[in-house]
């Protein structure tokens, strides 16, 4: 369980910083061009 603990969190935040950086540029140039 401790194996699989370490690299769930790392792997999980790399993916979370790309996704919402992602996401905030395209409502953001959505509702500009509206």
């Amino acid at each position: 369980m401790s194996f699989k603990q370490v690299p769930v969190p790392q792997s999980k935040k790399r993916k979370t910083v790309t996704k919402p950086v992602k996401k905030t540029r395209k409502p953001a140039a959505a509702p500009s061009p509206r």
